[in-house]
């Protein structure tokens, strides 16, 4: 009965969020193109109430999903901040090579969130769930392509000034963006045909895909902003739920303590940024690049006890 209802609010959450990428997409074709400032607006706000959170819940969900008489809180915390520290290092060493590895950790961590929810009964290849993230990826940052570049020209200045290569993506976005649609629509019906879920549920498959037809018009940080910070997160969440067999509300009770030491962070970061001049867009890609490296892997065990 519990599974049902977890079943029933995922597919109502599905269908809510759709509703509202239509909403925003609405604004931007009819009324006017959103702002940069409310697109910021939008990446803090859900990455606060969110993104955060389902990443404070980390420790429950490992402590669950491992042997009890083998785990304990200061194993978990130690090998948790490593995996940050090894993350940070890689990235201060070379940056081209830290954005590559958070492209790929986020898109192996985005195709799992979609792919292996608990109600589709899926266990798909890693490489499989990784192209079908990268092309989650690919069609939320190539449809304005010309906004990326102004970010990616504080990660990696040579990939940037390249115009030969940057105006040949550019110019060939279009094509780009159909090839990453087309592979995320194939993976969809792969699963779908795999899938052991009834026909009523697995066609939800087919949601992501549509969502990113309706994310297509948004400004890059607004569309990955929403499907970060609202599609992927509250997903999360809600497998987090059934994972720990706990209320809404006892959730929220669990992810707060960590969620404060992570915003108390994320302030304290922001106070270094401004006395130390350094770029905010390279330190907050940093900043959760690091905080996905471990929780990937213990999502991913989530995943494989459920």
């Amino acid at each position: 009965m519990k599974s049902k209802i977890l079943i029933d609010a995922s597919g109502v959450l599905k269908y809510l969020l759709i509703a509202g990428a239509i909403l925003l997409s609405g604004y931007q074709l009819l009324i006017k193109p959103i702002s940069l400032s409310f697109s910021i607006f939008l990446l803090a706000f859900t990455f606060i109430f969110f993104g955060l959170p389902h990443g404070a819940l980390d420790h429950r969900v490992e402590q669950v999903s491992v042997d009890k008489n083998d785990w304990s809180l200061a194993d978990f915390l130690k090998n948790y901040f490593l995996k940050i520290l090894i993350t940070c290092v890689i990235w201060l060493l070379s940056p081209s090579a830290g954005f590559i590895s958070f492209l790929l950790f986020s898109g192996y961590h985005f195709g799992e969130t979609d792919l292996r929810s608990p109600e589709f009964r899926l266990k798909p290849s890693g490489i499989l769930t990784t192209l079908y993230g990268l092309g989650i990826l690919g069609c939320l940052l190539i449809a304005q392509i010309k906004d990326v570049w102004g970010i990616l020209n504080f990660l990696s200045p040579v990939f940037a000034a390249n115009n030969i290569l940057t105006s040949t993506i550019t110019n060939l976005r279009v094509f780009l963006w159909s090839g990453c649609f087309f592979a995320v629509c194939l993976i969809s019906a792969v699963c779908f045909i795999k899938s052991k879920a009834l026909f009523s549920v697995k066609i939800r498959l087919f949601i992501p895909p549509l969502l990113l037809l309706m994310l297509y018009p948004l400004p890059a940080l607004a569309a990955f902003s929403f499907y970060f910070g609202l599609w992927h997160s509250l997903h999360a969440l809600t497998h987090i739920r059934g994972h720990l067999n706990c209320t809404t509300l006892e959730l929220v009770r669990i992810a707060i303590p960590f969620s404060i030491i992570s915003i108390f962070g994320l302030a304290v970061m922001l106070v270094v940024i401004y006395i130390k001049s350094w770029s905010p867009v390279l330190i907050t890609i940093i900043f959760i690049a690091a905080l996905t490296t471990p929780h990937v892997g213990v999502m991913t065990r989530m995943y494989d006890n459920s």
